[in-house]
């Protein structure tokens, strides 16, 4: 007897352990999108065709796929729900199996998906530290030329973010100095270049996992500081509007972030006011538009 149940027991820890590891949620990468079609690797997993798996991209559900078509090491799948993209995971759910519906098995994979999702998954939250080179074009008075030198700056970040793209807000501030080429008498030394702006961003993943494209649209003030000799100090104050279009790619631990940005962009200043030393008249130099182009450095945190 004691025999027979130390053979029961080891019987259902083997069958236990059959069970738990046939039942272990394991995910592989898409490799492959194209259209409502995605392929995806069935190393380590067994699907058949008809099952409804999940589609995961950092960390949160992005979509569903039905598996139409199986191979020897990759699968074909059709988006029902959501959107996917390279790099995205296929995660195999334990309750999933094949479906038995011969409507739904009988549908052509390449034509357009029945059901759809209202939302592709749960956006992420974020915030993130910016660190940002910026160059900017000359600006030109009629008193004479100011030139930049590079820019360093900070900025903060906030977003939402989903596999189908996003919408945050932006601050960066920098300084930097200047030289200027004068087409007057009067000499400019110590010139300084101040630079802010806030603005509202989109943003959309393109061509494969982690890369995105952003559209960004806001305020922007401007001033220039100097010391005219003989004469005092001298302060051009700029406001108006920026616009920017730019190309990032973002990399994904956990809940931590890193993201490479490059952009370009305008800034159109309305607004400009000369404030000049007792004794020099100088002219508002108007509207100024003002080409602006750099790159950000982006680390932050999801919640």
């Amino acid at each position: 007897m004691p025999i027979m149940l130390k053979n029961l027991s080891s019987l259902y820890l083997l069958s236990l352990s059959i069970f738990l590891l046939s039942n272990n949620v394991i995910a592989q990468k898409i490799s492959k999108v194209k259209g409502n079609q995605v392929i995806f690797s069935t190393k380590s997993i067994k699907v058949e065709s008809g099952m409804i798996l999940n589609i995961t991209s950092d960390g949160y559900e992005a979509g569903k796929i039905k598996v139409v078509k199986v191979g020897s090491s990759s699968a074909i799948g059709k988006i029902i729900e959501g959107s996917a993209l390279v790099g995205d995971k296929v995660k195999l759910d334990k309750n999933s199996s094949p479906s038995l519906s011969n409507d739904e098995s009988s549908e052509d994979y390449g034509s357009s998906p029945k059901r759809t999702s209202k939302r592709s998954g749960r956006g992420n939250f974020y915030a993130a530290l910016s660190l940002g080179v910026f160059n900017f074009s000359t600006i030109e008075t009629a008193t004479g030329d100011f030139e930049f030198d590079a820019m360093m700056g900070l900025g903060l970040r906030f977003a939402k973010i989903s596999s189908k793209g996003g919408w945050g807000a932006s601050f960066f501030f920098g300084n930097s100095t200047a030289t200027f080429v004068q087409r007057s008498s009067l000499i400019f030394r110590d010139i300084k270049f101040n630079y802010l702006k806030l603005n509202f961003d989109l943003y959309r993943p393109l061509f494969t996992k982690g890369i995105y494209g952003k559209l960004s649209l806001g305020v922007a003030s401007a001033s220039i500081t100097a010391n005219i000799v003989t004469w005092g100090d001298y302060t051009l104050d700029l406001n108006g509007l920026n616009g920017a279009a730019g190309l990032g790619y973002q990399y994904t631990s956990g809940k931590w972030f890193l993201q490479l940005e490059g952009e370009i962009g305008l800034a159109y200043y309305m607004s400009s006011k000369a404030t000049t030393p007792a004794g020099l008249t100088a002219a508002d130099p108007g509207v100024i538009g003002q080409m602006v182009y750099g790159g950000m450095v982006n680390v932050g945190h999801s919640f």
